[in-house]
Protein backbone atom coordinates (compact mmCIF):
# COMPACT_ATOMS: atom_id res chain seq x y z
CA UNK A 1 0.00 0.00 0.00
CA UNK A 2 2.72 2.00 0.92
CA UNK A 3 4.39 1.74 -2.39
CA UNK A 4 0.86 2.57 -4.32
CA UNK A 5 0.86 5.78 -2.03
CA UNK A 6 4.53 7.16 -3.19
CA UNK A 7 3.89 6.56 -6.66
CA UNK A 8 0.77 8.44 -6.99
CA UNK A 9 2.35 11.35 -5.19
CA UNK A 10 5.21 11.04 -7.41
CA UNK A 11 2.79 10.58 -10.66
CA UNK A 12 1.16 14.02 -9.33
CA UNK A 13 4.10 15.92 -8.79
CA UNK A 14 5.89 15.01 -12.39
CA UNK A 15 2.23 15.62 -13.47
CA UNK A 16 2.53 19.72 -12.67
CA UNK A 17 6.07 20.64 -12.61
CA UNK A 18 7.35 22.09 -16.32
CA UNK A 19 6.64 24.90 -17.34
CA UNK A 20 7.19 26.54 -21.67
CA UNK A 21 6.88 28.83 -23.45
CA UNK A 22 5.81 28.95 -27.05
CA UNK A 23 6.09 31.21 -30.45
CA UNK A 24 2.01 30.84 -31.35
CA UNK A 25 0.90 33.03 -28.27
CA UNK A 26 1.69 31.58 -24.77
CA UNK A 27 2.00 28.38 -23.97
CA UNK A 28 2.50 26.67 -20.44
CA UNK A 29 2.14 22.55 -19.42
CA UNK A 30 -1.24 21.52 -18.02
CA UNK A 31 -1.82 18.79 -14.92
CA UNK A 32 -3.96 16.24 -15.03
CA UNK A 33 -7.15 15.41 -16.74
CA UNK A 34 -9.37 18.61 -18.58
CA UNK A 35 -13.19 18.49 -18.99
CA UNK A 36 -14.13 18.09 -22.43
CA UNK A 37 -16.75 20.61 -22.48
CA UNK A 38 -15.31 23.21 -21.07
CA UNK A 39 -11.76 25.01 -20.44
CA UNK A 40 -9.11 24.11 -23.60
CA UNK A 41 -10.01 21.92 -26.72
CA UNK A 42 -7.61 19.04 -25.79
CA UNK A 43 -5.93 16.66 -28.59
CA UNK A 44 -4.19 13.34 -27.06
CA UNK A 45 -0.98 12.69 -28.77
CA UNK A 46 -0.93 8.93 -28.42
CA UNK A 47 0.49 5.81 -30.75
CA UNK A 48 1.44 8.15 -33.51
CA UNK A 49 -2.03 9.77 -33.62
CA UNK A 50 -3.79 12.41 -32.32
CA UNK A 51 -7.03 11.96 -30.82
CA UNK A 52 -10.04 13.88 -31.02
CA UNK A 53 -8.49 16.09 -34.12
CA UNK A 54 -7.97 14.12 -37.48
CA UNK A 55 -7.53 15.50 -40.50
CA UNK A 56 -10.44 14.49 -42.38
CA UNK A 57 -12.79 15.52 -39.32
CA UNK A 58 -14.81 19.22 -39.35
CA UNK A 59 -13.18 19.82 -35.34
CA UNK A 60 -14.19 23.68 -34.26
CA UNK A 61 -14.38 25.36 -31.19
CA UNK A 62 -14.51 28.61 -29.72
CA UNK A 63 -11.57 30.55 -29.70
CA UNK A 64 -12.32 31.14 -25.92
CA UNK A 65 -10.76 28.11 -25.44
CA UNK A 66 -7.43 27.38 -25.53
CA UNK A 67 -5.93 24.65 -27.96
CA UNK A 68 -3.86 22.22 -25.85
CA UNK A 69 -2.52 18.83 -27.31
CA UNK A 70 -0.45 16.18 -24.36
CA UNK A 71 1.59 13.24 -24.92
CA UNK A 72 0.38 10.57 -23.31
CA UNK A 73 1.85 7.80 -25.26
CA UNK A 74 5.04 6.56 -24.87
CA UNK A 75 7.06 8.21 -27.82
CA UNK A 76 8.11 11.61 -28.28
CA UNK A 77 5.87 13.43 -30.56
CA UNK A 78 5.97 17.15 -31.86
CA UNK A 79 3.07 19.59 -32.38
CA UNK A 80 3.53 21.95 -35.08
CA UNK A 81 0.97 24.14 -36.54
CA UNK A 82 1.39 24.78 -40.27
CA UNK A 83 0.11 27.82 -40.16
CA UNK A 84 1.68 29.45 -37.40
CA UNK A 85 5.07 28.09 -37.84
CA UNK A 86 4.75 27.32 -34.19
CA UNK A 87 6.38 24.03 -33.78
CA UNK A 88 7.06 22.41 -29.77
CA UNK A 89 8.59 18.85 -28.99
CA UNK A 90 6.70 17.03 -26.53
CA UNK A 91 7.83 14.77 -24.09
CA UNK A 92 5.48 11.50 -22.89
CA UNK A 93 3.81 13.46 -19.62
CA UNK A 94 4.23 16.68 -21.34
CA UNK A 95 1.40 19.44 -22.40
CA UNK A 96 1.57 22.13 -24.64
CA UNK A 97 -1.38 25.12 -24.63
CA UNK A 98 -1.67 27.09 -27.46
CA UNK A 99 -3.58 30.76 -27.80
CA UNK A 100 -4.66 30.94 -31.56
CA UNK A 101 -6.64 33.38 -33.34
CA UNK A 102 -9.61 32.13 -35.73
CA UNK A 103 -9.08 30.51 -38.49
CA UNK A 104 -8.33 26.70 -39.58
CA UNK A 105 -5.14 25.66 -38.73
CA UNK A 106 -3.56 22.07 -39.60
CA UNK A 107 -1.52 20.43 -36.78
CA UNK A 108 1.43 18.01 -37.69
CA UNK A 109 3.81 15.57 -35.76
CA UNK A 110 7.14 15.90 -37.79
CA UNK A 111 8.37 12.75 -36.52
CA UNK A 112 5.44 10.41 -37.24
CA UNK A 113 3.54 12.60 -40.44
CA UNK A 114 3.97 9.27 -42.43
CA UNK A 115 1.71 7.55 -40.31
CA UNK A 116 -0.66 10.18 -40.75
CA UNK A 117 -0.48 11.93 -37.50
CA UNK A 118 -1.40 14.72 -38.63
CA UNK A 119 -4.89 16.85 -38.05
CA UNK A 120 -7.37 19.74 -38.72
CA UNK A 121 -9.04 21.98 -36.67
CA UNK A 122 -11.38 25.71 -37.17
CA UNK A 123 -11.17 27.74 -34.35
CA UNK A 124 -14.63 30.48 -34.88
Amino acid sequence: MRTLVVAVLCYAALSGCARGSGSAGGSNILPGKIEPSTGPYVSVAVDNHFHDVHAQDDITFDRSRPFVVRNEGSNLHNVTIVETGFSRDLRTGRSVEIMLEPGTYHLVCKYHSDQKMTGRFTIE
